[in-house]
């Protein structure tokens, strides 16, 4: 998947808003995408990228995984840009994780404000940078992180 762009929609009481899954070692490539003038309201999974689909293939503990080789099924997701996104009333504010092989890289949040239950996960992910964005998590910390460079967010 590449050069995707979806703009100018409004989820309200879905599964999913951003959703983008990969079995580690039946991936391929995703990248520049953007998602762009998006709502949403009461929305299970707002941002969903991750690399362990399903999701139960996940470890508990991010910190006791295992690097694996990589091959030509290793899932590659980079180069990723939100921009103009309102999330409300959600339980979560978001997860994206990506594998300690290959982290997902290059996701840039841009006048983003997320208001959730709980705040977003963020694993083995390399470049996220946070533009006059911000997270609020009515439980908890905001933004979790393991094994990620993240900027932008206090």
């Amino acid at each position: 998947m590449e050069d995707l762009t979806v703009s100018n929609c409004t989820f309200n009481g879905t599964d999913s808003g951003i959703r983008i899954k990969t079995p580690r070692g039946n991936g391929g490539l995703a990248q520049n995408l953007t998602y762009e003038n998006l709502t949403m309201t009461n929305v299970k999974n707002p941002i969903y990228i991750n690399d362990y689909y399903p999701e139960r293939t996940a470890p508990k503990d991010p910190s006791t995984e295992k690097v694996e080789p990589v091959t030509d099924r290793t899932p590659i997701i980079k180069n990723i840009t939100i921009r103009d996104l309102t999330v409300t009333h959600c339980p979560n504010a978001g997860t994206i994780q990506g594998i300690p092989e290959m982290p997902v890289s290059g996701v840039t949040f841009s006048n983003v404000t997320i208001s959730a239950s709980t705040g977003m996960i963020i694993y083995h992910v390399k470049g996220v940078r946070f533009i006059n964005s911000k997270i609020t998590a009515e439980s908890g910390k905001a933004l979790m992180t393991y094994d990620a460079e993240v900027t932008g967010l206090e």
